[in-house]
């Protein structure tokens, strides 16, 4: 358990991709669903949240893939993409809410961002958490996996849950589904196939963030936003759970 809450502590990652559907529409329904779990569990949540550049992208009709974009424009669509994107989450939420735009350096003195989350946790506040890429543009090409790792271990948390839309669990290429990992190898790095539409990391960032999990003897489990949190937790829903 993490000491400074009394409850279970989990930090939930939804990636960029979750914000649409296939279509390219915005997938409310599904992420309603979700929050609302959220808000209803016992335990202590923290989200996680992504897509920023993305949201700012589709804001202004750009067409262009993000790498075909130099720091300056990813800065700007991310600034743009934030109010878009806090706005958004904002109008699903059910409950009182905070945001936490962080940088590399505040994890130089994580206490004070491990208080402020243990305040809002104590104040029933869900804790909306993402890059502040506008600033520090030295990350922006870098995905919310690690982050939300480096988070949860800054803060003592219990769990990890990372949920993405286009897979339910890390696969080989042969399309079998690893429902456990206890331990990193290079050879699974060789069945990750790039970076989606929206985001960055693809599951090599998911892959770096398990090393890190692992290492501190926590949980991580990656899985599908369509399945109910209490499915993916229980074991119901497909999976990979990463733990020693």
């Amino acid at each position: 358990m993490a000491e400074h809450t009394g409850k279970l502590l989990q930090f939930i990652k939804i990636g960029s991709a979750c914000l649409f559907k296939k279509n390219g529409s915005l997938n409310r329904e599904v992420l309603f669903e979700r929050l609302k779990e959220i808000k209803m569990s016992d335990d202590n949540s923290v989200l996680v949240i992504s897509g920023a550049i993305a949201a700012g992208m589709v804001q202004e009709r750009e067409t262009r893939n993000k790498e075909k974009l130099s720091k300056i424009e990813l800065q700007g669509y991310a600034s743009v993409g934030q109010i878009y994107l806090t706005r958004f989450y904002k109008e699903l939420i059910l409950g009182e809410s905070a945001q936490v735009l962080v940088t590399a350096r505040d994890f130089d003195n994580s206490a004070n961002l491990r208080d402020l989350i243990a305040h809002n946790c104590k104040m029933n506040r869900l804790t909306l958490v993402n890059y502040n890429d506008s600033i520090d543009f030295e990350e922006l090409r870098k995905d919310n996996d690690t982050l939300a790792a480096d988070l949860m271990l800054a803060c003592n948390g219990d769990r990890l849950i990372i949920l993405g839309r286009d897979y339910d669990g890390f696969r080989y290429k042969g399309g079998n589904l690893v429902e456990r990992v206890h331990s990193i190898d290079g050879e699974m790095y060789q069945h990750c196939n790039g970076r989606s539409k929206y985001g960055n990391g693809g599951f090599k960032t998911k892959l770096d963030a398990a090393r890190k999990i692992l290492a501190a003897d926590k949980e991580m489990i990656v899985s599908n936003v369509r399945y109910s949190l209490s499915d993916i937790i229980d074991g119901r829903a497909k999976r990979t759970v990463f733990r020693r």
